[in-house]
């Protein structure tokens, strides 16, 4: 199976994925809102986001295994048993720990989350029991095991059942009167239903998940060279080559450019994949500290882009809880969520092909592998755009429609989180960028000034701006940053053209601002009922995104790139290239 077809597959599911999460939030958020009550709502989400916090203390392990295992896969380095002993060991130290961090948390959980003193006993009931799940997450080095063999798709059908074990329960429990407590054991029920299944899936390829020590020389018996056991190696590097060979060849018949190409390939393979399986290292037990300690190396500046990133996604409902009132979490949580989604769905599309990416690097496509990169900013900007004018356009109706008008936060809410979910998945498509190779380091100094400038801004901001304030911060921080700055790290370490990675973020603006203003000025005129029933809502939106599809198609990518594009979701659905 090509890289292509993984990606597509992947992306797929994630969409599939998403619009069970979007039916299934506008049926249940209401219900559990009733059930519940607005302050044990609200509650509940900021304790998810203060758990989400607690998951740092894994100090970057996840993101450093992925360079590792998919050079491991690639066999650029390090055999799969060594690097997943390395890895079984440390997470289950990082799941001790943040079980026990979260046991800690529930003696001040109340200066944390201040709610009222009927729900304080049944939030603390809640913390003890979300720690078991932090215990379990200790197996999460398998999912990115799963996703470095480029099978997204997998850990997304996972995903799914967790999703629907968490929501029956939780329904169940909200139903019941259970309260938080309830929110907490659906919450562990859908984890343990995940990692099961992560654990099942490799173990059924025979995958040495629990050894102790790597053995005393490589073993190519012992380490999958594929995400399927069942498929030729062969057959699907020389598939993935001629496919990249083929398309290359056809984008660009630049002198140079073919030059710097053979020359990335002559290198790359002679780095790791060709060298003799005899000579493996000295003892197996010298390669498990040669393995932990480029681990250590990685995980200190990931931590660090980790922690930034989590004061600027992670915190915005605990300062809203904190600054105004619990109960005002759940209109922001209603109000930004359709932009969330989108967001989401559009960083699914980095998720689903950064195994690709970093199977192009190691094998030494470097050229291939920058022209993908730029391929993917366009793409990932020009979804963007489409699936976030209808979202500025009609999110008020969404949510009064969904939740009711006492839930709207109002329009500079909407705005905010539009803005900040044009720019985070740019954003996370150069993150992968750095993460795959390794370079991450580059990123610190740029993650700590996010972080220090968004909390400022959001804090600075709330009195002034209510609710709207930390959304605004986060979008204000990564615009004066990441976004801005993160394409010159890009040049100056991995070679690529910033004015191109420039480029490619603002080739769809011109039309989505475009489509803005007209549906801006013909929504007014629209029949009631199309921003009052759901029907007429749905059949608004799914216009306004089709109107802004073609136009930022037909204005952001040239006929040559269009054609490409069909030809590889052709070439990925039918097994050819049309």
């Amino acid at each position: 199976m090509s890289r292509t077809r993984r990606s597509l597959y992947g992306f797929v599911a994630s969409a599939g994925f998403s619009a069970v999460t979007l039916i299934g939030g506008l049926a249940v958020s209401p219900l559990l809102v009733g059930w519940l009550g607005a302050e044990a709502f609200g509650a509940w989400r900021a304790w998810l986001e203060l758990m989400a916090w607690l998951t740092l203390l894994d100090f970057g392990l996840r993101g450093s295994l992925a360079p590792l295992l998919s050079r491991a896969l690639a066999g650029g380095g390090g055999t799969l048993p060594a690097v997943l002993s390395v890895a079984g060991r440390s997470s289950r130290r990082a799941g001790a720990l943040k079980a026990l961090a979260c046991i800690a948390a529930v003696p001040v959980i109340g200066w944390l989350i201040p709610v009222g003193p009927g729900l304080m006993g049944d939030l603390r009931t809640a913390c003890v029991v979300s720690a078991v799940g932090l215990a379990v997450s200790s197996l999460d080095y398998v999912r990115t095991l799963i996703e470095c063999r480029q099978q997204p798709y997998v850990v997304i059908g996972l995903s799914l059942l967790q999703y629907v074990a968490t929501t029956a329960i939780a329904l169940l429990a909200a139903w019941a009167g259970a309260g938080i407590t309830g929110q907490a054991v659906g919450a562990l029920v859908g984890t343990v239903c995940f990692h099961v299944g992560l654990v099942a899936i490799e173990l059924r390829r025979n995958t040495p998940l629990f050894v102790r020590a790597a053995p005393s020389r490589p073993d190519p018996a012992a380490q999958p060279a594929t995400p399927d056991p069942n498929e030729d190696p062969n057959e699907d590097r020389n598939e993935d080559r001629n496919e990249d060979r083929n398309e290359d060849r056809n984008e660009d018949r630049n002198e140079d450019r073919n030059e710097d190409r053979n020359e990335d390939r002559n290198e790359g393979p002679n780095e790791g994949p060709n060298e003799d399986p005899n000579e493996g290292p000295a003892s197996g037990a010298g390669e498990t500290r040669r393995l932990g300690k480029e681990l250590r190396s990685l995980q200190t500046p990931i931590f660090i882009r980790q922690l930034g990133g989590q004061m600027s996604l992670f915190s915005d409902s605990l300062i809203v809880a904190a600054m105004l009132d619990p109960a005002a979490v759940a209109g922001f949580f209603f109000t930004r969520r359709i932009a969330e989604l989108i967001r989401g769905q559009v960083a699914a599309l980095s998720s689903a092909t950064w195994a690709g990416l970093g199977d192009l690097y190691h094998s030494g496509e470097r050229e291939t592998y920058r022209t993908r990169v730029l391929e993917l900013t366009k793409l990932t900007a020009a979804m963007s755009v489409v699936g976030l004018v209808p979202t500025l356009l009609l999110n008020e109706s969404f949510v009064v429609l969904w939740a009711g008008r006492e839930y709207y936060s109002g329009s500079l809410v909407t705005a905010a989180a539009v803005a900040a979910s044009f720019i985070l998945p740019v954003t996370v498509v150069w993150d992968w960028c750095f993460q795959v190779t390794g370079s991450v380091r580059s990123l610190v100094p740029m993650s700590v000034a996010a972080a220090v400038l968004n909390l400022a801004l959001s804090v600075g901001l709330t009195p002034w701006y209510g609710v709207a304030g930390p959304l605004l911060g986060t979008a204000l921080s990564y615009a004066a940053t990441g976004l801005w700055y993160e394409p010159v790290l890009m040049g100056r370490e991995l070679g690529f053209s910033v004015r191109r990675l420039y480029a490619a973020v603002a080739a769809p603006l011109p039309a989505g601002v475009a489509a803005w203003l007209l549906g801006w000025w013909l929504l007014p005129q629209v029949p009631a009922w199309a921003t009052t029933t759901w029907a007429g809502l749905i059949v608004c939106g799914g216009l306004t995104s089709l109107c802004c599809a073609a136009a930022v198609g037909l204005t952001a990518f040239n006929r040559a790139e269009r054609r490409r594009w069909r030809d590889r979701i052709l070439h990925a659905v039918r097994g050819r290239v049309a």
